[in-house]
């Protein structure tokens, strides 16, 4: 469940971001460090698999 809400609110973040900043590159660069920082926490056991 907590996925689930978290996933919610940076999609909402990053929607209203972008009517802010017209333009996705910012966006897809946020993406992508959002990722690899879960990515990392992950493989590093610093967060439940």
């Amino acid at each position: 469940m907590t996925g689930i809400v978290v996933t919610g609110c940076i999609g909402l973040v990053f929607g209203l971001l972008y009517l802010r900043l017209r333009s996705l590159w910012p966006l897809v660069i946020a993406h992508g460090l959002v990722d690899t920082i879960g990515l990392v926490a992950l493989y590093a056991g610093l967060m439940p698999a």
